[in-house]
């Protein structure tokens, strides 16, 4: 399934010991994150969820904190998808609300 080899592949690049709470906070934000962005297409044509993917594995290879990283995975939810702060702070923690809105 192509949904949990994305999560792998981030798990993966990940240097620091994850506790269990760890991966199911990271699943859950990737699910949410894939589920929110679901057929949104960038102008070339590739998945949006790619993106935000992406920045998520970029602030893992700098070995940035769990929050962080979910921040990166949620950061457009807010401004592209139905995603509310209230849902985000209420699935993530208001930690991971400051990290997508800066306030």
């Amino acid at each position: 399934m192509e949904n949990q080899a994305g999560l792998a592949s981030l798990t993966a690049l990940i240097t620091y010991p994850l506790s269990e709470r760890d991966h199911d906070v990271l699943a859950k934000a990737y699910d949410f994150a894939y589920q929110k962005h679901g057929s949104q297409l960038r102008n070339s044509g590739e998945p949006y969820f790619n993106h935000v993917l992406e920045v998520a594995k970029n602030c893992a290879r700098i070995d940035m904190d769990i929050p962080t990283i979910v921040g990166a995975l949620i950061h457009d939810t807010l401004e592209d998808t139905d995603a509310t702060e209230e849902e985000i702070a209420q699935l993530f923690g208001d930690e991971v609300l400051f990290i997508v809105t800066g306030k």
